[in-house]
């Protein structure tokens, strides 16, 4: 039989930047999230962290590309948004273990693989922020304030793309800001792989990967 779902409408949490001045997208504005609270008391003080993938720039002109875009800025985020639309970890999918447990959907708007801690914008970052984990910092400093996620038994810091990237550079940071008897693992998805020129030999894509 399918795996039964069913969708639940979650609103945003826009970061205030004056208590996180430094928790900035790339054209300044305030990064931030999308949190569903657990729906079984059992599970309250467990927590599913996803970092939304989207890629990187790491030129002026890629950079420009981004602008005015939602890899850019939480402008237009939307107020509400569905978690049909998060990964499988933050599904309400039956075969998902973890779909009763705090999810926690933090879109990506820095362009920096969740790894930049840039508290200004500046000419050698082409004018633009890039402070993915300074944005992760200041969501887990407010779900410590309003949720207990210090209190936390089990944490999965997961993403995927660029996300799955984040995960490996935040994972042991993250489990620093946690009761030290949890248990916290890192779950990237598809989140293996480095830079390296493109290849351009017979069968290349046109994507601008290394294939």
């Amino acid at each position: 039989a399918p795996l039964a779902a069913s969708a639940t409408p979650v609103s945003i949490s826009r970061l205030d930047l004056s208590k996180h001045p430094h928790a900035r997208c790339m054209d300044g504005t305030p990064g931030a999230y999308y949190w569903v609270k657990a729906s079984a008391p059992a599970d309250a003080d467990k927590w599913v962290i996803e970092l939304q993938g989207g890629g990187e720039c790491a030129t002026k002109a890629m950079c420009d590309q981004r602008i005015g875009s939602n890899l850019a800025s939480s402008k237009h985020y939307p107020p509400v948004e569905s978690s049909s639309g998060f990964s499988f970890l933050l599904s309400e999918f039956s075969g998902n273990p973890t779909r009763t447990w705090n999810r926690v959907h933090v879109p990506y708007c820095s362009q920096d693989l969740w790894m930049g801690q840039r508290t200004t914008n500046a000419s050698d970052t082409f004018g633009f922020y890039f402070a993915g984990h300074l944005i992760l910092e200041a969501i887990v400093a407010d779900l410590v304030a309003d949720g207990a996620l210090d209190k936390a038994t089990h944490v999965i810091l997961t993403g995927e793309s660029a996300g799955g990237i984040g995960v490996s550079p935040n994972v042991d940071w993250l489990a620093e800001q946690v009761n030290a008897g949890a248990t916290v693992i890192g779950a990237p998805v598809a989140g293996f792989y480095y830079y390296a020129d493109p290849y351009t030999g017979p069968g290349h894509t046109q994507s601008g990967l290394a294939d």
